[in-house]
């Protein structure tokens, strides 16, 4: 056992080091400051490149989200905090490094990747979709699996950005596609193929009242910073535009998340699950179209049905998918990121077919730049006379970009799925140390813990779970289990009812 857990150590050094002496090779080799990075001769007056406070506070906006708010969102495990928080750091800055290169290949410039302020976001981007994937999969995946899915995902996830973005012109500013969608949906692939029967209602899968107090500080932070993530890319009216839509639609799902918790829930009380998570989907279900003319109307009903599906989804889509899938989704994923996403996606396709010349004048070019008019045509000429900012185009109509807006989510989905199942076939292989059952939703195995950490229980609660066979040895597990909580009853330590994803009963959708 010691000789197994040395050897497993020593892989985690050799990976981590490995890797991070091959980013040093590829930066010295394709990475360097952009020109805004560097001294001006004479200084640019129309540009304050020594003080630039948009860049910077958009910065600071996406990174909170991504190292913070995610990470403190992902502490509500009862005894998976170090591993919650340990894990989204980690994550974190190995996608932030590998992004930079993926996505500077699409923005080379004299073979080099210019690294500026919006490069370094573009990479926090990524960062997002990795640990939305993260939150699928979290407690039921061991440290290399977690660094191997890392790799693969920011590799895949920057082919899909540079496919919908760079050759189709797709416009997902807030990232409700290439994000939110990709993240969430390349989780579950990799949720289905390390599915593991024992995972879904184990007993380590619940929180307690102070790890559920640090998880909505987490979900706070994500709240207040969300307006900034959806605009950080943007400038002008427009960024401000997208700052408040995305602010209201965040008020409405917090407002409706609330209202619809006590009307899903068995005892018609609010569920600090919902409440963490469904007040945040009106971010995600406005991502898209964050930036258009949808009036504050239509950011609150946007909002609205983004709080309510979501709430719903983890009362009944959850379950669903563990029934019929076997795919156990940890923090609810699906529900917040996916749902919401898609929603999302819809309704850029709905906007674009709509978004016409008189509403949005020139901006209109901005947005979508594929519809400016193409090169040397007289509408270009004639664009050119009233305003020097707007570049060439392909003349592409509204109907045209409603189907480029289909295809990129249609892509996001077929990228994701394939990936994830390709990954989670990978990641499940005995060189990357698969994780046992009785490790699961635990930091013991791979941290070290405080004297006040309690060692786990033996129980594991075993739900039916169609189509998933259990072996002979299983049940004589499961006759152990019987024994064990006859004489232990239906509770977990300090009387904490044992349930599954933190804290909602799914037992009646599992038989």
């Amino acid at each position: 056992m010691q000789r197994s857990s040395l050897r497993r150590k020593s892989k985690i050094t050799t990976m981590l080091f490995v890797f991070e002496i091959f980013i040093l090779t590829m930066y010295v080799v394709f990475v360097d400051y952009g020109e805004e990075l560097l001294p001006v001769d004479p200084p640019d007056k129309n540009h304050d490149h020594e003080n630039d406070p948009i860049r910077l506070n958009a910065f600071d906006d996406v990174h909170v989200m991504v190292f913070v708010g995610y990470g403190f969102l992902m502490i509500f495990l009862k005894r998976y905090g170090f591993s919650g928080l340990g894990y989204n750091f980690i994550v974190g800055t190995v996608a932030i490094q590998w992004s930079v290169v993926m996505e500077g290949f699409f923005d080379l410039k004299d073979s080099k990747i210019q690294l500026t302020g919006d490069s370094v976001i573009k990479a926090e981007f990524a960062t997002n979709a990795v640990l939305i994937t993260l939150g699928v999969i979290l407690g039921k995946a061991s440290p290399i699996q977690l660094f191997l899915i890392t790799v693969i995902e920011v590799f895949l996830y920057s082919i899909n950005r540079g496919v919908c973005e760079h050759i189709l012109e797709a416009v997902d500013p807030g990232g409700a596609i290439y994000i939110h969608v990709f993240g969430a949906v390349f989780g579950l692939g990799v949720a289905k193929m390390i599915f593991n029967p024992r995972s879904v209602a184990h007993e380590e899968e619940i929180s307690q009242y102070h790890s559920d107090l640090f998880s909505m500080l987490g979900t706070l932070f994500l709240w207040v910073y969300w307006p900034g993530f959806n605009s950080s890319l943007l400038l002008g009216h427009i960024k401000h535009r997208a700052i408040i839509n995305t602010y209201f639609a965040l008020a409405a799902s917090c407002v409706t998340a609330f209202a619809c918790s006590t009307v899903l829930t068995r005892e018609s009380k609010f569920s600090m699950v919902h409440i963490q998570n469904a007040t945040l989907a009106g971010g995600v279900a406005v991502g898209a179209i964050s930036h258009m003319i949808i009036h504050p109307w239509g950011a609150v009903l946007i909002g609205l049905i983004a709080g309510a599906s979501c709430t719903a989804g983890y009362e009944y889509f959850q379950p669903w998918l563990i029934k019929q899938f076997s795919m156990h989704d940890t923090c609810g994923v699906t529900s917040l990121h996916g749902i919401p996403g898609i929603l999302s996606a819809i309704c850029s396709v709905v906007i674009a077919a709509i978004a016409d010349y008189p509403q949005y004048k020139n901006s209109l070019y901005k947005i979508y730049p594929a519809r400016a008019p193409a090169m040397n045509s007289t509408d270009y000429l004639e664009l050119r006379q009233h305003s020097t900012d707007i570049s060439a185009g392909q003349g592409r109509s509204a109907n045209i970009q409603c189907g480029i807006q289909v295809a990129a989510l249609m892509i996001t989905l077929a990228i994701s799925i394939a990936g994830g199942l390709f990954t989670g076939l990978i990641a499940r292989l005995k060189f990357f140390d698969p994780l046992d059952e009785k490790d699961f939703y635990l930091d013991a195995p791979y941290w070290e813990v405080p004297d006040d950490f309690v060692e786990a229980a033996p129980q594991i609660l075993i739900p039916q779970v169609p189509g998933v066979a259990l072996t002979e040895q299983d049940d004589e597990d499961d006759d152990d289990d019987e024994e064990y909580g006859e004489e232990e009853g239906e509770y977990g330590e300090e009387g904490e009812t044992i349930a599954l994803n933190k804290s909602i009963d799914f037992s009646h959708a599992l038989v």
